[in-house]
């Protein structure tokens, strides 16, 4: 959660963590699930009626490729870490 709110800050929207009733999610212009199995799932229809145009819309577009750049960069510097380190070296206890 932490990750995708500092995606949208990235592409310069401001975040909010609020209950939302049912019907404002009918009346959006988008909406989208996020979580770690789905990442960002734009979301085009609610109770089989569309949200907005029925479409994926701009926002959702842009918050997915933003969260797959920071992703990759992410697993890049997860990677570099682990080939520097020595895992194991070191004394315990």
């Amino acid at each position: 959660q932490a990750f995708l709110f500092e995606c949208a800050a990235g592409i310069g929207y401001q975040t909010d963590q609020d209950p939302i009733s049912i019907d404002a999610l009918r009346n959006a212009d988008e909406v989208f699930l996020s979580g770690t199995a789905v990442e960002v799932l734009p979301v085009t229809s609610i109770d089989r009626k569309p949200v907005a145009d029925g479409n994926v819309g701009p926002v959702s577009r842009r918050l997915y490729e933003e969260f797959w750049v920071r992703a990759k960069q992410e697993l890049a510097k997860t990677r570099e870490r682990g080939t520097n380190s020595k895992i194991g070296a070191g004394k315990t206890g």
